[in-house]
């Protein structure tokens, strides 16, 4: 009876596929959700200036 090493296995297993690039909708997603991080940081920094009227 044959027995197969765990490296003969290891050559078998196909390499995982490379990363997909990002779509349009993500694209547009994580520059919105840069763009509301960029005004959350900005009001926390200012938040005074914004409630003196």
């Amino acid at each position: 009876m044959a027995h197969t090493s765990p490296m003969a296995l290891d050559r078998r297993v196909s390499p995982s596929p490379p990363p997909q690039p990002l779509s349009k909708r993500d694209k547009r997603r994580n520059n919105i959700t840069d763009k509301l991080a960029d005004m959350i940081q900005t009001f926390t920094q200012d938040q005074h200036q914004h409630y003196r009227a």
